[in-house]
């Protein structure tokens, strides 16, 4: 799988295994497997993306829940990366059932054609500290209003 040439990578991301697909530059499978969504999961993912080929641009789906970690994982390692939004259930194609290997080759073409392509949600400094109030706030609000729906709903009860 050794080449110069320029590839694109996608990855299809989930809570134990990721998906890669590697394509050439014309749109040619180069690769397609899975990886375990842990370190040394991401090491062999990204060895593998470049042992494909010199990566122009790697797209990934989610890259704020399951994804994150390989997300930050290359771009650590100077990887170019995009999060390429999830397409519509209802924009498949009928009678196509959900493909790991089908996504993650999606995902690989939209990166190279820049569809539905955004700016990755940045992990460090104040928004992140803004995002984690607003999530403490949250259950702040959402916990004493669930303890007291329960007790009316006891009260009412008995």
């Amino acid at each position: 799988m050794e080449g110069t040439s320029v590839v694109y990578a996608g990855i299809d991301t989930h809570k134990e295994a990721h998906v890669l697909c590697v394509l050439g530059a014309l749109g040619r499978l180069v690769y397609e497997g899975g990886f375990a969504a842990d370190g040394a999961g991401y090491r062999s993912l990204a060895h593998t993306i470049s042992d494909a080929g010199r990566c122009a641009l790697v797209g990934i789906e989610g890259t704020a829940l399951y994804g994150a970690g390989i997300c930050s994982y290359l771009r650590e390692r100077g990887y170019t990366v995009m999060e390429i939004l999830r397409s519509k259930r209802d924009k498949r194609r009928r009678g196509s059932s959900k493909n790991d290997a089908i996504d993650a080759g999606t995902t690989a073409r939209n990166a190279a054609a820049g569809h539905g392509t955004c700016i990755l949600k940045s992990r460090d400094g104040w928004s992140e500290a803004v995002r984690a109030l607003l999530d403490l706030r949250e259950l702040c609000v959402r916990t004493p209003t669930a303890a007291s729906s329960a007790a009316k709903s006891l009260d009412t009860t008995f």
